[in-house]
């Protein structure tokens, strides 16, 4: 009976460390017969906007006055305050960031410090993932060297974007925090605090504690959220007088960005995509939008209920992972950074079921580098939103049937598997 979970878990791994190393095989080679060719189409306007996120944030945090700057837009300035403080630190150390992306980029100083920054930032996740990874050395560093390999971690270090520093943070968290030493535990909740004040959307995975019955742990992790994301205000000119302008470019980020063509989660690649082509009208792209935001809406608030009914760990942790990538209106293809501790959690699960080769196909189609061109147009980006999109749907009966079971049954939500850490203490 043991054999052949293990030798599923085994067929799996293989599997996708054989599949992924293909992939990206297939990538170089292209990539090294055509430079500027298809394969660039991995990395944001084929690398014409190169390091963008870094160069921009750090020209208008210069000063520590950001809502403020005449540089830039409004709307891109809908970040929580910690990520200006600590890109306006960037800025002073290089003398002030004034000059527009491309121009910057090509400055040595400003490129330098860029690929630098993202290094460290890569590192961090690089070490988080190795550590996350169960069996051999050889195995660990090949699953944690073929992650980063992927589509969506080379889209992700082109752009410069802090969601690196925010992925480290997240799978620092995820790894540790059903950890046995009550430290580890602490510096996990504060982790997801800083996740969350950089990016907001990883504050979700805080149900994790909650089903878990651990409220003392969630009310703490949300008051390090809490402080991480407001207390910045008091060292940006302006102070808390700020908030005003934040919201206001919270919400101007999501009109700017809703009819946008570019690689990104959600329904709106393909409708827009289609409706800059004239394929589809503006009226019907909206109306098939918000039906299937509503619905999304929808099936993310089942999932939240339904998935502490879940037992399986990567299981229960892949669904919000899920519903954060997805349920945003502006979720840029780097937010499937998320994914990859998932990923690790998923290749070390066992017992297996037959059912876990669709999960390995659904991940190994996410992670894909490979640009598959038909024409002038890249497959590749639809791919991954239909493979995220299935792994949604598929965690969301997964934990929909738990709840249906559980009803059945007449009990409580079940405990959850057995983790590596072991149970909380």
């Amino acid at each position: 009976m043991k054999g052949k979970p293990l030798g599923r878990r085994l067929r799996v791994g293989t599997a996708f460390l054989l599949l992924l190393s293909f992939l990206f095989l297939l990538f170089a080679t292209g990539l090294a017969i055509a430079p500027q060719g298809n394969q660039t189409a991995v990395f944001f306007k084929k690398t014409g906007d190169y390091m963008a996120d870094f160069v921009q944030v750090a020209r208008y945090s210069a000063g520590f006055d950001p809502y403020r700057s005449p540089v830039g837009y409004a709307q891109e300035k809908a970040y929580l305050p910690i990520s200006y403080l600590i890109m306006g630190g960037v800025s002073a150390l290089l003398g002030g960031v004034s000059a527009e992306a491309e121009p910057a980029a090509a400055d040595g100083a400003v490129l330098w410090a860029a690929v630098l920054f993202m290094a460290l930032c890569a590192a961090l996740l690089f070490v988080q993932l190795y550590a996350l990874k169960k069996g051999t050395r050889p195995v660990r560093l090949a699953t944690t060297v073929l992650l980063f390999l992927s589509g969506i971690f080379l889209f992700s270090f082109e752009r410069g974007n802090l969601i690196l520093l925010a992925a480290a943070a997240t799978a620092f968290f995820l790894a540790n925090y059903r950890a046995q030493n009550r430290a580890v535990r602490e510096l996990a909740f504060l982790a997801l605090a800083f996740a969350a004040a950089l990016k907001g959307y990883p504050a979700l995975l805080g149900l994790l504690l909650l089903y878990e019955r651990r409220y003392r742990d969630a009310l703490a992790t949300a008051l390090y959220g809490v402080v991480l994301a407001f207390l910045p205000f008091l060292f940006l000119k302006g102070g808390f007088a700020n908030v005003i302008p934040w919201l206001a470019d919270v919400r101007l980020n999501g009109i700017a960005y809703d009819h946008g063509v570019f690689q990104r989660f959600g329904p709106r690649f393909l409708l827009n995509a289609l409706e800059n082509k004239g394929a589809i009208s503006p009226s019907l792209r909206d109306g098939i939008v918000q039906g299937l935001s509503v619905l999304t809406a929808l099936l993310a608030l089942l999932g939240v209920w339904t998935d502490r009914f879940q037992t399986t760990v990567w299981k229960r942790i892949g669904l919000l992972v899920c519903i954060l990538v997805l349920l945003p209106s502006n979720s840029a293809l780097y937010t499937g950074l998320y994914f990859l501790p998932v990923v690790v959690l998923f290749l070390d699960a066992e017992p297996r079921a037959p059912r876990d080769f669709l999960y390995l196909a659904l991940f190994v189609c996410l992670l894909c580098p490979f640009q598959f061109f038909v024409g002038r147009t890249d497959l590749t980006p639809l791919l991954v939103n239909f493979s995220a999109e299935g792994l949604f749907l598929a965690l969301s009966f997964e934990c929909a049937a738990a709840w249906i079971s559980r009803i059945k049954a007449g009990g409580a939500p079940p405990a959850l598997e057995a983790s590596r850490a072991g149970p909380v203490s």
